[in-house]
């Protein structure tokens, strides 16, 4: 009995779909994920030197479901990478800590601790200062007094 080859179209159009996706959506963390990782370059993929489109629909699978890479986190909304052992060391850290806190005396304020998680919640958003006229004036004049093209 023969076998015949599948095509290629066949077992890879989703991961196809995949790295056209992150190309796209996340061009950045997928050029940087593909040469640190990889040392492949985005732009070489189906040239001669470069590497296949099957294998490298199949590697940007990889790196979009590795939460450790640029492109899971990228893909996940996350604000940096982070691997599922960092998350739990994490969220192990958070937990004893707010248990230390709970044996504190009555009298003191009990406050839960919250770490830095990777992803945005209410509570991380970042609080945008904005500057008074007068300290941008300040700010002006002393890169006025510094500058050459004035």
């Amino acid at each position: 009995m023969v076998r015949r080859a599948r095509p290629v179209v066949c077992w890879c159009a989703g991961k196809l779909a995949a790295l056209l996706e992150l190309r796209r959506d996340h061009y950045i963390p997928l050029v940087a994920d593909f040469r640190e990782r990889f040392g492949l370059s985005v732009e070489l993929i189906g040239e001669p030197g470069g590497c296949s489109i099957p294998e490298a629909a199949a590697l940007a699978v990889a790196l979009r479901e590795d939460p450790s890479t640029r492109c899971g986190a990228a893909v996940q909304g996350w604000h940096r990478p982070a691997s599922i052992s960092d998350l739990v060391a994490q969220l192990a850290d958070e937990a004893v800590t707010n248990l230390a806190m709970s044996f504190l005396a009555d009298g003191e304020q009990q406050k839960p601790v919250h770490l830095p998680w990777p992803w945005e919640s209410g509570d991380d958003k970042p609080v945008r200062e904005v500057a008074t006229e007068a300290e941008r004036a300040s700010a002006v004049a002393a890169l006025n007094a510094v500058s050459v093209f004035s």
